[in-house]
């Protein structure tokens, strides 16, 4: 009977310790998934907004068609793109660059992502609505003769989050502002709309074409 007693024992240790390892700790493929980006990290994104109105057509500078044909496989720095002019989102000064690489030096690989931007390449299909100033990224790639590309920098962590969601060979609607971009660069800010396009709006914005001369300031 004791043989048999401590038989049975084993039997019940071995099936709490098997229960115990698979249950009390995580399995690597879960602790990976933890450690991606979030919804509750993300928040709300506000750049994929289908409301499209005359209003936030006229408070952009230009709204364009584009198919994204490219990405750039290689990820860098936001401090290595960015302007010296201070209401550029993506400028600093030389002070301030050399806070921000002490700190990445500092910080882990989820906040790393934070600095790291990724680089598109548009191929411009329709303009609906052009940038007041001549020297932007949009109005010189427009003067030139044969192939009309520009570059969208997007930051890694806003693409983790789906926010945008760009993918190569999509045609997307975009609308911004010139000071959102890095030099030469068009950029997603705050105020950008970069949405997957769709033919019925092409009527519409034609409409939001005619009334802006009349309404927008």
């Amino acid at each position: 009977m004791r043989a048999g007693g401590v038989g049975v024992w084993k039997f019940i240790v071995a099936l709490l310790s098997r229960n115990f390892s698979m249950e009390g700790f995580p399995e690597p493929a879960r602790i990976n998934h933890v450690m991606k980006t979030t919804d509750s990290e993300c928040g709300k994104c506000k750049i994929g907004t289908k409301r499209l109105n005359l209003n936030k057509f006229c408070k952009r500078d230009y709204v364009i068609m584009a198919k994204v044909i490219a990405r750039d496989t290689n990820t860098a720095s936001e401090s290595t793109k960015s302007n010296t002019n201070t209401n550029n989102p993506y400028g600093s000064s030389s002070s301030n660059n050399n806070n921000n690489n002490n700190s990445i030096r500092k910080s882990n690989s989820n906040s790393n992502n934070n600095n790291e931007v990724a680089k598109f390449t548009l191929s411009i299909q329709k303009v609906f609505k052009r940038s007041p100033n001549q020297s932007s990224p949009l109005a010189v790639a427009l003067r030139r003769s044969s192939q009309q590309h520009v570059a969208l920098v997007v930051g890694v962590r806003d693409l983790e989050c789906r926010c945008p969601k760009v993918k190569v060979n999509r045609s997307y609607l975009i609308l911004g502002r010139d000071t959102e971009g890095p030099p030469g660069a068009l950029g997603i800010g705050p105020r950008s709309i970069v949405i997957e396009w769709r033919d019925e709006w092409h009527r519409r914005l034609r409409k939001f074409q005619r009334q802006a001369a009349e309404t927008c300031q």
